[in-house]
């Protein structure tokens, strides 16, 4: 069977947005993104699947679409890496977040890593911090628009030379 699918546009949306969450939520588990396709209708819809052990073992008539790994960067680090990208969303200057992070932890010469540790015992700081990560990606929409249109598109045009090879 040759997927064509008339609610392309709704899904690769509808994926944009899981794909986006899946950052937002820096999600622990291996999930996979399963599209169900209903022949009658040519249209399909997408389910998420939490991947215990990393094999589907789901057993009705779904494809893998996208295969999302654990993501174990639990923090904002992996956006924000200089001490000066930290202090402008903290809406601070960098040398008096300096001056704050050596006050509170007892320190001098305070570096990158005291902020980060900083923040991380600061709930008004992290607070902040998760908001600039979510600003962050949804400012990112276009490219995660087109990572899920480039995934999408992969994997129809698999499953279609699939069924060329079948016949």
């Amino acid at each position: 069977m040759i997927l064509k699918i008339k609610n392309d546009t709704d899904i690769i949306e509808e994926f944009t947005d899981i794909l986006m969450d899946f950052d937002k939520i820096r999600n622990q588990y291996q999930t996979d993104v399963y599209l169900y396709y209903d022949n009658d209708t040519q249209t399909a819809r997408l389910e998420l699947f939490e991947n215990i052990g990393g094999n589907s073992w789901k057993d009705d008539d779904h494809y893998v679409l996208y295969r999302d790994k654990a993501h174990y960067d639990d923090d904002f680090t992996f956006y924000f890496d200089s001490v000066s990208s930290i202090a402008e969303r903290l809406d601070l200057e960098e040398n008096k977040l300096l001056e704050m992070v050596e006050k509170k932890m007892e320190i001098q010469n305070a570096d990158y890593s005291d902020i980060c540790t900083y923040i991380k015992s600061d709930k008004a700081c992290m607070d902040k911090m998760e908001e600039a990560v979510c600003n962050l990606i949804d400012n990112s929409r276009t490219e995660y628009f087109e990572q899920a249109e480039n995934i999408f598109r992969d994997f129809i045009k698999e499953k279609t030379l699939d069924e060329h090879e079948k016949e």
